[in-house]
């Protein structure tokens, strides 16, 4: 299979899992997985480490309280602003991650591949904002790495609602074999 890496974050905000976790422990594809701390310090040096290896294909996955469904995130803003602390019990609020563009959208067609899910019988739905926590940090830093390096690599974050379901696994799949 091409290079491909997909990362999920560790359990944050009192919880002992996380959903996007669970999906990707659960993925039975030969290929790169890795957990992500749900730090405000080390999650960008851990993403720009990934990408350093130039990945075809990097999946940021995480878990989004408020959500209903997996959301394909189109959109990473250079902005945070929690309610919660991360696991290092920092909480940052109302600040730029950095001096960069304001915002960086994926650079894989989001739409397309909501459609293709669709079909296939997956609720999903395409989301314009991966939201302002350390998800959307990973992601802003992750899109920025590429476009700054002019590196090939495509891009995603998906966001899984907390409840675990049991096809996210088979999701990913749909989702990798769509991206390669």
């Amino acid at each position: 299979m091409n290079n491909c890496i997909i990362t999920a974050f560790y359990p944050f905000g009192n919880r002992n899992v996380n959903s996007s976790m669970e999906a990707v422990k659960k993925l039975d594809l030969d290929i790169r997985k890795e957990y992500l701390d749900v730090s405000y310090n080390k999650t960008p040096t851990e993403v720009i480490e990934l990408l350093k290896d130039h990945p075809d294909l990097l999946i940021l996955t995480g878990e989004a309280g408020a959500r209903k469904y997996v959301s394909l995130e189109m959109v990473a803003i250079n902005h945070m602003h929690a309610s919660i602390p991360d696991n290092d019990n920092v909480l940052i609020q109302n600040k730029k991650i950095c001096d960069g563009k304001e915002a960086y959208f994926s650079n894989i067609n989001c739409y397309e591949l909501n459609d293709y899910l669709k079909n296939k019988g997956f609720n999903t739905y395409v989301s314009l904002s991966a939201g302002s926590f350390i998800c959307n940090l990973s992601y802003y830093t992750a899109l920025k790495y590429v476009s700054d390096n002019n590196l090939k690599t495509k891009v995603l974050f998906i966001h899984f609602p907390i409840e675990n379901n049991e096809h996210d696994s088979e999701l990913l799949k749909n989702v990798i074999s769509f991206l390669l």
